[in-house]
């Protein structure tokens, strides 16, 4: 489940205003793909509830369709080159060209934004491996889709060359193709077109008369046929003979193809070797919404005009414990001097003995009295007697602890925490782990940061992790202190939720301990602020996840957490946490 269900589509509502196109939600069933018109983008409506896999798909379907309208890609437009080339629907030079203008579109995007280039081609790798080569597998028998099918597998082997997710994908699938398909397919490779160095439409226009050509085709003809189609359709020409269903003959030295509308027969065998088609006109239908009621509304008025404004950005995930650091380095000093401020810190042994006698005390077995069974309680034995009898005279032995419970402890490790501030905070979490995990208690130790990338999510410690020496989480914690920079807090808390909505116990906390308002690179603070607070406001109005923030040194958390408590010196972080779990965690 996404939380963000609304703010990932008003990302997406920001993209497309950047392609100066609006964008139409649509309830699947209700179009045959998502695509663009050249006006507006219409995109599938996303639901919350879907797997990780489904918004993937999702993803790449809005960033695919976006990139047809994206600026480096409209000059020229897909739409001035269907019409100044008279290129008519449902022909095989319309496919091919297809085909070519979606691998040079998204050639044209990659190599500018990291998250993005995740979406593009892991979206593509998931297309190819889940649709592709099945479809590769299977026969067909009409020359346009044999073509078709070898021109699918070639720009799969042209892709390889700047999709590391599919690079060897496509020679492999070579290896399916009958001998016929796989000799159109040796006769493209000969010719050496080399799509990956695309630069417009027109170039991808040419290569799909290229891929012709190589085919034994003959490109100028099918460009006479497109034109002939496209005067008919307009009701400016006459339909050539056979051209209802593309079975027209052909004239010697034509090539094996028709010069007429593909057949249906053909256009069947050429379903899935593309992605889609980027023209089809939206069938009406009734909206339906998929919201689920725990979703995070994004409202429009969060949104700055322009792309200006703030919107949820892809974050960076590091894994301390399986050392993935995302690609950063690190700094043996600076960790070594953090390690030092974080061992030196006073308090934090307060708070794990602490946190133990209050354990014990709730494992302590006590007397209930006034039961209706059980052993007679000599306390209440009189309420027996006379006219008020009451039968509730007996008493049990009980034990108070019963702790279904999870918690997250999710650190801001912003550039304003550096010093005393993430010391405490951070031999805080270390103290809290050890209490807890004698208790049996589930704990994840989260922080978070900011780069110019965007978004710095780090796990020092997984929920199922068993930590034998506290040195180990203060290693961790020393590490943090190398990312030291801005604070998105919005995403950092969706972030945690989703990690922790996941555990089956029947009570989830999640504590954020922070220092100042929201401060992240991609956008304006008003709209950053905003965005927190309805995340906030959204897990605590609707989710079983109970929420609290912690201000070290700041008052922001008066204005973003119904449940908060501010401290005026980072040294009193262990004995407020000790109320906090006592009232809150072991309740």
């Amino acid at each position: 489940m996404r939380l963000d269900y609304h703010g990932t589509k008003a990302y997406i509502r920001m993209e497309c205003d950047g392609a100066n196109k609006s964008v139409q939600f649509h309830a699947y069933g209700t179009i045959p793909s998502p695509h663009t018109d050249g006006r507006t983008i219409h995109l599938y409506e996303p639901d919350g509830a879907w797997t990780d896999e489904q918004w993937d798909d999702w993803e790449y379907e809005c960033q695919h369709e976006i990139g047809h309208e994206a600026p480096e890609n409209v000059h020229p437009h897909w739409k001035e080159v269907m019409e100044e080339k008279n290129v008519a629907m449902g022909t095989l030079l319309q496919m091919l060209y297809n085909l070519m203008s979606d691998h040079v579109q998204e050639h044209n995007r990659v190599g500018k934004y990291a998250g993005r280039d995740r979406i593009l081609k892991k979206g593509r790798a998931r297309f190819v491996n889940d649709r592709l080569l099945d479809k590769i597998d299977e026969p067909v028998m009409q020359p346009e889709a044999k073509i078709m099918k070898a021109a699918a597998v070639y720009d799969t082997v042209r892709r390889g060359k700047w999709n590391e997710w599919i690079s060897g994908v496509g020679v492999a699938a070579t290896l399916g193709l009958p001998d016929d398909e796989l000799e159109i397919y040796n006769k493209l490779c000969d010719k050496d077109i080399r799509i990956e160095e695309g630069k417009n439409e027109w170039d991808a226009y040419q290569f799909a008369l290229d891929i012709l050509d190589a085919a034994g085709e003959d490109s100028k003809k099918h460009e006479e046929m497109n034109k002939e189609m496209k005067e008919a359709q307009s009701g400016k020409g006459k339909p050539q003979p056979g051209g209802d269903k593309g079975e027209g003959e052909g004239e010697e030295g034509e090539g094996a193809v028709g010069k007429g509308e593909l057949s249906d027969e053909a256009k069947k065998e050429m379903e899935g070797m593309i992605y889609h088609t980027h023209y089809d006109k939206p069938v009406e239908g009734a909206y339906t919404s998929p919201t689920d009621g725990q979703h995070i509304e994004y409202p429009d008025d969060i949104l700055a005009a322009g792309r200006g404004g703030f919107c949820p950005q892809e974050f960076t995930e590091m894994n301390l414990r399986r050392k993935e650091y995302g690609g950063r380095s690190t700094d043996p000093w600076r960790i070594g001097w953090a390690r030092d401020a974080i061992n030196g810190v006073e308090g934090g042994k307060l708070l794990a003995g602490q946190v133990r006698k209050l354990l014990i005390s709730m494992k302590q077995s006590r007397w209930q009295h006034g039961e209706k069974r059980g052993k007679v309680s000599s306390k209440n034995v009189w309420k027996a007697k006379g006219p008020m009898y009451d039968d509730r005279v007996f008493k049990q032995k009980t034990t108070k602890l019963e702790l279904d419970t999870a918690v997250t402890v999710l650190t801001d490790n912003s550039g304003s925490m550096a010093g005393d501030k993430f010391h405490h905070a951070a031999k805080a979490g270390v103290m809290l782990s050890e209490a807890m995990q004698k208790a049996g208690v589930p704990v994840e130790l989260l922080s978070f940061s900011e780069d110019g990338n965007g978004p710095v999510h780090i796990v020092v410690k997984e929920f199922n992790e068993r930590i034998g020496n506290e040195s180990v989480l203060v290693d961790r914690y020393a590490e943090c202190t190398q990312w030291m920079c801005q604070n998105s807090d919005g995403e950092s808390i969706q972030w945690a939720y989703n990690r922790l909505i996941k555990r089956k116990e029947k009570r989830r906390v999640l504590i954020v301990l922070s220092d100042g308002s929201p401060a992240a690179y991609n956008g304006a603070h008003g709209a950053e602020y905003a965005y927190t607070h309805h995340v906030i406001r959204t897990i605590e109005d609707k989710t079983p996840v109970e929420i609290y923030g912690i201000g070290i040194m700041d008052t922001n958390v008066k204005r973003l957490y119904r449940e908060h408590k501010v401290l005026s010196n980072a040294s009193d972080l262990e004995n407020m946490l000790i109320g906090l779990v006592k009232q809150k965690v072991l309740k």
